[in-house]
């Protein structure tokens, strides 16, 4: 089987695309986790589990990697001091949440059951006990 030259291509940009979106919802989910909690931060863990399960069914696990990394690097950057001593993941337990929280929630998604992405009919069929 030969891979053409649009097809590298297009893999390159899903791969950008998962990364971006990764990086996206982790600098939001950072910047805005203590506000009115817990419902923001329930919301973006919310959208971390949808996000990965949305990307697991586009093309699979392998666009799942990017989105995670970009989360957990993300997090990790974003969880250094600044430049004057500002922190945005201050010492409270509602920050560890996020941070803990943000890599458990890709690993959730990950585990869904295979059976939700496939696109062929599952037929049951009924044993009658006479």
């Amino acid at each position: 089987m030969t891979t053409s030259k649009r097809d590298i291509t297009l893999a390159v940009f899903d791969h950008t695309l998962s990364a971006g979106l990764g990086l996206f919802i982790a600098a939001l989910g950072t910047t805005i986790h203590r506000q009115w909690q817990p419902y923001t931060l329930i919301a973006l863990l919310v959208t971390i589990v949808i996000a990965t399960i949305m990307l697991r069914a586009w093309r699979g696990l392998s666009l799942v990697i990017p989105f995670g990394a970009a989360i957990i690097i993300t997090v990790q950057v974003l969880m250094q001091s600044g430049p004057g001593g500002d922190v945005l993941l201050p010492d409270q337990p509602i920050s560890y949440v996020w941070i803990i929280g943000s890599i458990a929630t890709v690993g959730l998604g990950c585990f869904t059951p295979r059976s939700w992405f496939r696109d062929e009919k599952v037929t049951r069929t009924s044993t009658t006990v006479a």
